[in-house]
């Protein structure tokens, strides 16, 4: 609930022209990241996510 006071606050006192700023900044970067990571090929994606984990799992069906 506190969120919601703050973010009712900022509308109230910061100008309305640097809230849509900001608010179009933020969406800007958010598409620029997207367009990014759209345009990795699946073989980086696959080694980006495998250096992420430090332990690699795999399951034997072999008895």
């Amino acid at each position: 609930m506190k969120p919601l006071v703050v973010g009712e606050a900022l509308f109230r006192v910061v100008p309305h022209r640097i809230l849509d700023g900001v608010v179009a900044a933020m969406f800007l970067v958010g598409a620029i990241f997207a367009r990014r990571e759209s345009t990795k090929d699946e073989e980086e994606l696959v080694e980006e996510e495998a250096a992420k984990h430090g332990v690699t799992m795999t399951a034997s069906a072999s008895r």
